[in-house]
């Protein structure tokens, strides 16, 4: 079955041009880290003696992510059709894997297996995926705003309190919107929650992975890079914003106080480097089993659940 809808050939033409800047820049990220002989070095020899609790949860984390998106984009479709928690994480694993294929096959792949298998319009995905984009938007600008108020505060626990607090609200204004009869404020209430929650995991990987090429992060400057990543996974250049989002770790590297100057470029792009490698890992881990029972849910037409009422995509 054909899951990929026609597309004009020219947004085809953008995708291969996007795709190939993708892996150039990918490439020059490699060539500068590998050329950089001082911070190759101190990348390899403190990755060797990191801890195996960081390396734990550089794999685990990744993961984590996975799961808050796949909660929110599972929230939000329901809104038009019921689909089950365990098609949704499926979908989601196996559309970050082949993102990574050039031409981002995977979310076009998913948008036409809603419409085919669910009755979840084109116009009514793209409403999902704008609705998640807006949340993530509002979590990078209140990330940003509690950071700027507490650039001064030099407690950890206080800034990580201040940070979790876009969500705990969330979930306290959710639950009064639920218990008054207010489901879609509860619904995008919820969202929210689950998107601050994703942002507040990318903080973590970050602090995990420098730490591990031994390049510990206060809270801020994890929090400055993790804001600067997910504003590069909203640039629709390639997909899982391959090869912007080292480069743009790597120039954020350069103001930040935690790096060497004359190798901050270098330290910044080796860090994010690792920060993929850990990532891809787990979105074979979880991509491929995901393809695997997709197809074959697929190919036997295996419980094929009635289409929900379609909604007004308002």
């Amino acid at each position: 079955m054909d899951l990929c809808p026609d597309e004009p050939a020219g947004r085809d033409l953008r995708r291969w041009t996007s795709a190939i800047v993708a892996i150039a820049l990918l490439a020059a990220a490699m060539w500068v880290v590998l050329s950089n002989r001082s911070a190759m070095d101190s990348t390899f020899n403190h990755a060797l003696r990191a801890s195996p609790a960081l390396i734990v949860l550089a794999f685990v984390l990744p993961a984590c992510n996975y799961g808050l998106v796949t909660l929110s984009f599972w929230t939000l479709n329901n809104v038009y059709a019921r689909v089950e928690l365990k098609e949704m994480g499926a979908l989601i694993a196996s559309a970050w894997l082949l993102n990574y294929i050039p031409l981002r096959p995977g979310m076009i792949a998913r948008l036409a297996y809603h419409k085919k298998r669910h009755g979840i319009t084109i116009r009514q995905s793209m409403w999902v995926y704008a609705i998640s984009t807006a949340c993530t938007g509002l979590s990078i600008m209140l990330s940003l705003a509690i950071a700027l108020a507490l650039e001064k505060q030099s407690a950890p626990i206080i800034i990580t309190l201040a940070l979790f607090t876009p969500a705990l609200v969330a979930i306290m204004l959710g639950w009064f919107a639920k218990v008054n009869d207010q489901p879609g404020a509860a619904r995008l209430l919820c969202v929210f929650a689950l998107r601050h929650g994703d942002m507040l995991v990318w903080v973590a990987r970050y602090a995990v992975v420098f730490a591990i090429i031994g390049v510990p992060l206060s809270t801020m400057e994890a929090v400055a890079i993790a804001i600067v990543s997910q504003i590069a996974l909203l640039i629709p250049i390639a997909g899982n914003g391959l090869g912007l989002r080292e480069w743009a770790i790597a120039i954020t590297a350069g103001f930040l106080p935690a790096f060497a100057q004359d190798t901050a470029t270098a330290t910044g792009l080796a860090g994010d480097l690792v920060n993929r490698g850990f990532e891809v890992v787990m979105a074979l881990a979880l991509g491929i089993p995901a393809l695997i029972w997709l197809s074959r849910r697929l190919a036997h037409r295996a419980d094929n659940p009635p289409h929900g009422p379609a909604q007004d995509s308002r």
